[in-house]
């Protein structure tokens, strides 16, 4: 069963002491709730017992991350991301058929589009080129950047959602670091409107790609006559499938030039 045919009835009122209060956002894979305890509010990810792949790659990626950060001394190169609380496993609220996985993160309550009100364009876009660039040093690739996986607090931007990340870096038996190899006929990573050209031909996602994702998801930010926004936002409105989105995104990437970014230019330096 897809987590998208759960109802809200579905998941637990009272988890480990924390209160159910509402259902922040879904994906494929998971749903993110937002509970509470001692005044304080917390995000839960529950992913169906079945399709647990994404949930155990994002808490390892999450136990590196935080490991990686202990070991920093300068805090503007530490991976800004939500650490985890509490993890485990529970059945449905009124489905004793159905388990759940889950991870209690922290509550990052403003999205991007909540800090452009306040944070400048060319801040934005530096915080969140840096967070992907501190993700990159402890050799891991995010897969899937885009505007919904950066959150804000106290005005620094967090990396969020990294169940489709991945090392990119490994050892070999004399302990030596080296990029693994590039691999073609991959599936296609990330999303519609931010995935690189790359991701796109089923060539496997480097940094240089989620690099690229963020230009991409800056320019849909910023730029409302962006063709492949206008396109992008038609197609769903008639509910358009996600290979149409694709295909159409790929088709417009192609003809992109330099000078679509004339508007940017924090992101030409």
């Amino acid at each position: 069963m897809s987590i998208s045919q759960f109802k809200e009835s579905d998941f637990p009122k009272t988890l480990r002491g924390y209160q159910y209060e509402c259902i922040l956002g879904n994906g494929t894979y998971g749903v993110v709730c937002k509970y509470n305890k001692d005044g304080a509010s917390f995000a839960v990810k529950f992913e169906s017992q079945y399709s647990n792949t994404q949930m155990i790659q994002e808490k390892q990626r999450l136990k590196m991350i935080d490991a990686e950060n202990q070991k920093i001394q300068d805090e503007n190169l530490k991976i800004k991301a939500p650490k985890i609380i509490l993890d485990g496993s529970i059945r449905a609220q009124n489905n004793s058929s159905i388990t759940f996985n889950y991870i209690i993160l922290d509550f990052l309550s403003q999205s991007i589009f909540d800090g452009q009100q306040y944070l400048s364009k060319s801040n934005l876009a530096v915080q969140m080129i840096q967070q992907l660039e501190n993700l990159h040093a402890i050799g891991i690739v995010h897969r899937d950047v885009k505007l919904e996986n950066f959150m804000i607090n106290n005005n620094q931007v967090y990396l969020i959602d990294l169940g489709a990340s991945k090392e990119y870096l490994v050892k070999n038996e004399f302990g030596e670091t080296s990029h693994l190899p590039l691999k073609t006929q991959c599936s296609i990573m990330g999303t519609p409107y931010t995935a690189s050209l790359n991701s796109h031909r089923c060539i496997e996602v480097v940094r240089a790609d989620d690099l690229i994702s963020v230009i991409y998801s800056l320019i849909w930010l910023w730029d409302d006559s962006f063709p492949m926004k206008v396109q992008v936002l038609q197609s769903i409105e008639r509910n358009a499938s996600v290979q149409e989105q694709f295909a159409i995104c790929y088709q417009l990437k192609q003809s992109l030039r330099a000078s679509h970014l004339s508007n940017f230019p924090y992101l030409q330096k």
